[in-house]
């Protein structure tokens, strides 16, 4: 992965911006001060935006809807309908108007109570930083580095189109009983041939190893991360 975040980012993406080197005073004998604890259902505002099932991910089991409100404004957490396989959910989508910042908080029901998922999709301007540190447009070789070995993925066509289907015993997998499990989406990569696409795109139920001479020519990169909790 060579994209980089900034080195600084506005208060209202929630990184916290600090000079290089503290005043002399400060350095001289000033006893660091202890990290903020973040309030339920929210997060430390030193954190870069991460969604994954570690502990510190900006999104995570206890972010709910007046948590959300409470940390960004009602006017960065919108209520909306988002699509979610074959039909559509209750969202309150962060940033909707940022693709940097976009991300979508879900619920199968209505948004009272801790959510049921949380996603960010699209492309690599996206500021959101994943499990083992993976970003959006990161390539198959980084999320098999994350994984520590090869995946399954589903055909293009598949109405989860390019879903990963299966860890394979990997780091991904999460830990058996923890109640939260990350699922990732690929897209073609820019400029895959046309014969490489149609490989990845005849049988929507098909799936592919990522180390397939098919998906490596097809060169996807990572377009959706989600993690779900377990309710």
């Amino acid at each position: 992965m060579t994209r980089l975040l900034p080195a600084c980012m506005t208060a209202i993406a929630l990184v916290a911006c600090s000079p290089q080197t503290p005043p002399a005073s400060e350095a001289a004998g000033a006893a660091p001060e202890a990290a903020e604890a973040p309030p339920e259902g929210g997060h430390p505002a030193s954190l870069v935006p991460t969604i994954s099932c570690e502990a510190g991910s900006m999104l995570n089991a206890g972010t709910t809807k007046a948590a959300l409100i409470a940390a960004h404004g009602a006017e960065n957490a919108v209520e909306e309908k988002v699509s979610w396989v074959d039909s559509e959910i209750n969202a309150v989508v962060l940033f909707p108007n940022d693709p940097g910042m976009r991300a979508e908080v879900l619920w199968f029901d209505d948004t009272n109570g801790p959510p049921d998922a949380a996603r960010v999709s699209g492309g690599p301007e996206s500021l959101w930083v994943g499990p083992g540190s993976l970003l959006l447009g990161s390539s198959v070789a980084d999320v098999e580095s994350v994984n520590g070995g090869p995946f399954m993925m589903t055909a293009f066509e598949n109405h989860n189109h390019g879903e990963v289907s299966n860890f394979l015993g990997g780091k991904l997998d999460g830990a058996p009983g923890n109640g939260c499990s990350v699922h990732l989406a690929m897209n073609a990569g820019p400029a895959s041939p046309d014969a490489a696409l149609a490989a990845l795109s005849g049988d929507s139920e098909k799936s592919f190893r990522s180390d397939s001479p098919e998906v490596q020519a097809a060169n996807p990169v990572l377009a959706d991360i989600t993690i779900s909790f377990a309710r």
